[in-house]
């Protein structure tokens, strides 16, 4: 992604990182009232993110109809607070369009697992 990083760039990646994490924590309360005994607010969310992402790339690269600005507000800010998950997708999703299977792989094994450990970890530190 290409972005000019002016003032309104950043304020645009600011304001969708607002609606993106109130989005978020709207979604999560909903969804607890009813299955609080699954993370299914996590699930639900990250699903819809990677759509949303998965809407939003061709409209950002192939048509050129979102430019920097669009792209902060919406990729980056929104996304980027509603949901993490969305900019490993997008990663992966380069490196498996290239080719780069391998590169995926370890990726993909290695944000899974090393996010785990780390948490594990700090877990560990603080006790």
């Amino acid at each position: 992604m290409t972005v000019n990083l002016g003032m309104t760039t950043l304020l645009m990646c600011g304001a969708g990182g607002a609606l993106g994490a109130v989005t978020r924590m709207l979604i999560a309360i909903g969804v607890a009232t009813f299955k609080p005994d699954f993370p299914y607010a996590t699930l639900l969310i990250n699903v819809l993110g990677c759509f949303a992402l998965g809407l939003l790339i061709p409209l950002a690269f192939d048509k050129a109809v979102l430019g920097p600005n669009l792209q902060a507000l919406f990729m980056v800010g929104f996304l980027g607070a509603f949901t993490t998950f969305s900019a490993f997708t997008f990663e992966s999703y380069q490196l498996l369009k290239c080719g780069a299977y391998a590169a995926w792989a370890l990726s993909a094994s290695l944000n899974i697992f090393l996010c785990l450990a780390a948490l594990f970890l700090a877990i560990r530190l603080v006790k």
